[in-house]
C-alpha cells in the first residue's frame, strides 16, 4: 500500500506596516498584524515516523534491486519501434522511477532524434516525441491541421492524443504559434470530451491534467497521482507497477527521515521563541524544495537548501513585520555586525544567518565545497539590502512607480538568493556553474513571475482582512 502523506498548502508571504505591541520581550513589542499567519499545523505527533532505517531492511532493498534490474533489461531490450520506447520512457518518469536509469534513457533519446521519422500520423506519438526530444528534435503538428488551418475536428474522439498534445503544448517556446493554437485547442476539446469519457481512470486522468499539466506539477506529486492512475490502467505493467510502489515508499521513509531531523534542528534554534513574529514554516519549506530535487543524490543540498530558506523566512518576516526602516537601514549596512543599539531580537535574526551559514560552510568543507557558501551570503545580503528599501518606502509612505517598484521588489522575492543557494550542495556545481548561477538572464523572468504572483495573493488576503 502507498502511504497516505500528501499535504499541499500555499502561505502567502505578507507585508505589513510594523506596529508593535508589548507582549513582554526584551524589546518589548512585535507587529500586531502577525497574527494573521495562519499558526503551524504540523503539530509534534505529526513528525514522529517510525525509527526504521531503510538500509538495515535487506529484504525490502534486495527486492528493490531485482525489481530495478529487471525494469532496466525491460529498457534495453525495448524494440525497434520508437513508440515503444517512447512509452516506456514517459512511464519510467510519470511513475518517478526514471533518475535510475538516466544513462540509458539519454541513450534512447540520442538514438530517437537521429534516426525519427516525420511521416506517423499517430497524434499521441508525435506529440510524445516532440515533449520527450524537445531538446533534441523540434516537430511541427502541421499535419494534424485542416487546410484553412485549423486543428481537425476529426482529433476530438482521440483523448489520448489530444492529452498527449495538451502536456507538450506547456513546453512551447515565445513564437511558436502552433503550439499557442494547440493549447487553445486542447483545452477546450479535452474540457468538452470529460463528461462522455467511458472510462473513469482516464477521465480522471484527464481532469488533473487540466488542473495542473507535468510540467506545472511538483514531480513527486505527479509521481503519487500517476501511481493510482497507472495502477486503474488493466494493461499496465506488473513488475513496473510493482518496482515503482516500492521505489516512491521507499524514498518516502528516507524524505521523512530528512523531515524529521530537519525539523529537530530548527527546534534547536530556539526560533518560535526568540521570534514569536515570524512563521514556523520548515514542513512547508521542505516540501517547497522537494520541488527541486527529490533525488536520493541530493540529500546534502536538499538539506542546505532547506535551512537557508527556513533562514529566509525569519529574516523577511523581521524586513516585513517587525522592524523599523532605520533599524533595518542600520542593520544592513553594518552587516555582518550589527551595533548593539539594535533591539535584540533583530539582531538574533542576524545572529541565526551567521550561525547558519557557519553550520552550512563547516558542512560543505568536509565535501570539499566550502568555497561555494560564499555566493549564497552575496545573494542574500543583496536581497536584504532591497529589502532595506522597501522598508523605508512603507514607513515613508512613499509610492515608486511600477518600473520603480519592480526592479527593487524582484530581489526581494529571495528567488535569486535561493537559486544560487540550490547549487551550493551540489556535488557537480563546479565555480564556473556557481558564478553562471548568480545571474542568469532567465532568473529576471522568474523573479517578475515570482512578485507578481505574490502581490496578487497579498492583495487577496488583504481583501478578505479588510472585509
Amino acid at each position: 500500500m502507498l502511504s497516505q502523506g500528501a499535504y499541499i498548502i500555499e502561505y502567502p508571504f505578507i507585508s505589513f506596516t510594523p506596529n508593535r505591541i508589548n507582549i513582554g520581550l526584551e524589546d518589548s513589542f512585535i507587529n500586531e498584524n502577525t497574527s494573521l499567519f495562519e499558526l503551524v499545523i504540523w503539530t509534534s505527533y505529526k513528525l514522529v515516523f517510525e525509527n526504521v532505517d531503510c538500509a538495515t531492511n535487506t529484504s525490502t532493498l534486495q527486492e528493490h534491486e531485482t525489481l530495478k534490474e529487471e525494469v532496466r533489461r525491460m529498457l534495453v531490450g525495448a524494440s525497434k519501434e520508437h513508440s515503444e520506447k517512447l512509452r516506456l520512457i514517459e512511464l519510467l518518469q510519470r511513475l518517478g522511477v526514471s533518475y535510475h536509469f538516466e544513462n540509458e534513457i539519454e541513450d534512447l533519446l540520442d538514438g530517437i532524434a537521429v534516426a525519427c521519422q516525420d511521416e506517423d500520423d499517430d497524434l499521441h506519438i508525435v506529440a510524445l516525441r516532440s515533449r520527450l526530444l524537445r531538446q533534441h528534435v523540434r516537430y511541427q503538428f502541421q499535419k494534424f491541421k485542416d487546410s484553412g488551418g485549423n486543428f481537425k475536428e476529426s482529433l476530438d474522439e482521440d483523448v489520448e492524443g489530444m492529452l498527449s498534445l495538451y502536456e507538450s503544448t506547456h513546453l512551447g517556446i515565445h513564437g511558436e504559434d502552433i503550439l499557442d493554437d494547440a493549447i487553445a485547442f486542447t483545452t477546450a476539446k479535452l474540457q468538452l470530451a470529460l463528461p462522455r469519457i467511458k472510462s473513469h481512470h482516464l477521465a480522471e486522468h484527464v481532469r488533473n491534467s487540466l488542473n495542473r499539466p507535468i510540467r506545472r506539477c511538483l514531480p513527486r506529486l505527479d509521481t503519487r497521482n500517476y501511481i493510482t492512475f497507472y495502477s486503474a490502467d488493466q494493461s499496465h505493467d506488473t513488475t513496473l507497477l510493482k518496482f515503482a510502489k516500492l521505489d516512491f515508499n521507499l524514498l518516502q521513509r528516507m524524505h521523512q527521515k530528512e523531515l524529521s531531523g530537519l525539523k529537530e534542528w530548527w527546534k534547536s534554534l530556539n526560533t518560535t521563541t526568540d521570534f514569536p513574529y515570524a512563521r514556523n514554516r520548515i514542513v512547508e519549506c521542505y516540501f517547497w524544495i522537494m520541488g527541486v530535487y527529490f533525488e536520493p543524490k541530493y540529500a546534502l543540498a536538499r538539506r542546505v537548501l532547506t535551512k537557508i530558506l527556513g533562514m529566509d523566512t525569519i529574516v523577511d518576516d523581521t524586513y516585513d513585520a517587525y522592524g523599523t526602516s532605520d533599524e533595518l537601514q542600520l542593520l544592513t549596512e553594518s552587516y555582518p555586525e550589527p551595533p548593539d543599539t539594535l533591539p535584540q531580537t533583530i539582531k538574533k535574526a542576524y545572529s541565526l544567518v551567521l550561525n547558519v551559514y557557519r553550520e552550512i560552510e563547516e558542512e560543505l568543507e568536509k565535501v570539499g565545497r566550502g568555497f561555494a557558501v560564499e555566493y549564497s551570503k552575496a545573494a542574500f545580503q543583496k536581497a536584504a539590502a532591497y529589502q532595506s528599501i522597501e522598508a523605508k518606502w512603507r514607513d515613508e509612505g512613499f509610492v515608486p512607480s511600477f518600473e520603480e517598484y519592480m526592479e527593487i521588489s524582484k530581489p526581494t522575492t529571495f528567488y535569486p538568493m535561493l537559486n544560487v543557494s540550490s547549487f551550493i550542495g551540489m556535488e557537480k556545481a563546479t565555480k564556473e556553474a556557481m558564478e553562471w548561477s548568480s545571474d542568469p538572464k532567465m532568473m529576471d523572468a522568474s523573479s517578475v513571475i515570482s512578485r507578481l504572483m505574490d502581490d496578487l495573493v497579498s492583495l487577496k488576503v488583504m481583501q478578505v482582512v479588510n472585509v
